[in-house]
């Protein structure tokens, strides 16, 4: 539903993390959503562990015994040679399938001043490296040419990037909402609205999306 709350206020606040940022953006629209996005995390799949190198670039060597039963031979003679977990994935289900709970605005901004929506394209760049440090994660996960220790590491990131961020908002356009924290900056874009040389003046209208990212297993029926 898009509600026209008439160019209401709307303060964002980032003091904790580089860019710096504090400043108040004047919308003319704001549309609500609220959806979730489903990913896995491959390093907790069993097979995923089984498959990678060990840290020398060997690979374990690992066959199907009596009643399909997995086994590894382990060589004394290489202390780079990793145990593997031979399981199922049952016991790590909620630690490799699960989603963002993702809360989200989207506003359109009325004309506002190039030192204001400079701020916010900052720092739109610097969320957009995160989104990609994110995306990376997951690749080299499923994919990468990693070996075995790279792998399990990986296991202790909490993506803390998307769901701290330190910046909020809050303001009469976000109605009962009166401050959102952990604020992520998705999407942005501007294009100029007045352009007055002769008098100085450069204004931006711009669209702005907001979204606070929950991560949870997706098993999980909360929101």
């Amino acid at each position: 539903m898009a509600i026209k709350p008439g160019s209401s206020p709307v303060s964002i606040v980032n003091t904790t993390t580089s860019p710096i940022f504090n400043g108040t953006i004047y919308v003319g629209q704001l549309t609500r959503h609220d959806f979730s996005e489903p990913f896995e995390r491959d390093e907790w799949k069993g097979q995923r562990e089984r498959e990678v190198k060990n840290p020398d670039g060997s690979l374990p060597i690992i066959t199907t015994i009596s009643g399909g039963r997995l086994f590894q031979f382990l060589s004394s003679c290489n202390p780079n040679d990793r145990a593997r977990y031979l399981g199922t994935d049952t016991s790590r289900l909620d630690d490799i399938y699960l989603r963002k709970d993702i809360r989200e605005w989207e506003f359109v901004g009325d004309p506002s001043t190039s030192s204001i929506t400079d701020s916010l394209a900052t720092l739109y760049r610097s969320h957009c490296a995160l989104k990609a440090t994110f995306n990376d994660h997951l690749t080299k996960a499923k994919s990468g040419d990693i070996d075995y220790d790279t792998l399990i590491a990986m296991r202790s990131e909490n993506f803390s990037y998307l769901t701290s961020t330190h910046l909020s908002m809050a303001g009469s356009a976000l109605g009962s909402e009166t401050g959102v924290t952990n604020c992520f900056i998705d999407d942005f874009e501007r294009d100029v609205a007045v352009e007055s040389p002769a008098f100085g003046i450069l204004l931006y209208e711009f669209r702005l999306k907001v979204q606070v990212i929950t991560l949870t297993p997706a098993s999980s029926s909360a929101f």
